[in-house]
């Protein structure tokens, strides 16, 4: 078979858009720091039976003052993504540095606390941070599925419906041989790009879209079989369309969840500052 498509678009260059569509590695610098916060934690935990550190002095009560200032330093990506000029740095920096502290705050925080559970209001300002720690962490893995790595720009929706869009034109030319495949693929399509289903529509098919997928691939391979011992390019071409078509979807559905997780997060960041100003104040007054 030859490596050029029906529409003169080469395999291999949908192959290389694809790799665009993966999340790239993690920045080296974020997974480093992140592996020392961890060991942090386990020493931490491990060793909380000692009292090393006390939250109200010392080197634990430093810890507060840390996890609280980067807390608060977080702040800084949003108010420069969203009130800055560009001339304040670039946004991937600035996301690198937010990264950074939001690994750092509920570290610290955990770390002054001696992980123990103690009056109400720190109580309550420790499961708010802890819960904000968690949102972070659900959010930056959705981000990396609709960004090009957790620090490359955002991905274009109409880079993707091109594939799709390629991937199908090569797919309908030669519909004459088998129009049956052609018409249960095109289905597939139409309904992997529809946009206007409703929220369990949606979710149903943000879950199922990969195993209908395979399962049509399946058949049309079959059915390519069944024509030409030697293969067909129908057989090639209805993979790039049904895994360009997953894609579409995948990508749907993920903006929908990053956009409901923006929606909890910001609240629950709200929730934070108030707590703890609450557990700040309570604990010098009183």
């Amino acid at each position: 078979m030859s490596s050029t498509t029906l529409t003169g678009v080469p395999a291999a260059e949908l192959r290389a858009r694809e790799k665009l569509y993966t999340p790239r590695r993690h920045d080296r610098l974020v997974a480093t720091w992140s592996g020392a916060c961890a060991a942090l934690l386990v020493a931490g935990f491990t060793y909380r039976g000692e009292y090393l550190l006390s939250p109200e002095r010392g080197a634990g009560y430093a810890l507060g003052i840390t996890g609280l200032g980067a807390a608060v330093a977080l702040m800084s990506y949003s108010i420069r993504k969203r009130l800055l000029t560009p001339e304040a740095g670039a946004l991937s920096g600035w996301f690198r540095v937010h990264i950074a502290l939001g690994i750092l705050a509920p570290t610290a925080i955990l770390l002054h606390s001696n992980f123990q559970l103690g009056s109400l209001n720190s109580t309550i300002a420790l499961t708010s941070m802890l819960a904000v720690a968690t949102s972070g962490f659900i959010g930056r893995f959705v981000y990396v599925r609709i960004h090009r790595g957790l620090f490359g720009r955002r991905r274009d929706f109409r880079d993707i419906r091109q594939d799709a869009d390629d991937a199908w034109r090569r797919v309908s030319t030669p519909a004459q041989e088998d129009p049956g495949v052609v018409q249960a693929l095109g289905s597939f399509g139409r309904w992997a790009s529809d946009p206007t289903l409703g929220v369990m529509a949606s979710a149903t098919r943000f879950v199922t879209v990969g195993w209908r997928a395979r399962r049509l691939e399946r058949a049309a391979q079959q059915a390519v079989a069944s024509i030409s011992p030697r293969g067909w390019p129908l057989d090639e071409a209805a993979s790039d369309f049904l895994w360009a078509a997953v894609r579409l979807a995948r990508f749907r559905g993920y903006e929908r969840v990053f956009s409901l997780w923006h929606a909890i997060h910001v609240p629950l960041c709200v929730l934070m500052f108030v707590t703890a100003a609450v557990h700040v104040v309570a604990v010098h007054l009183y």
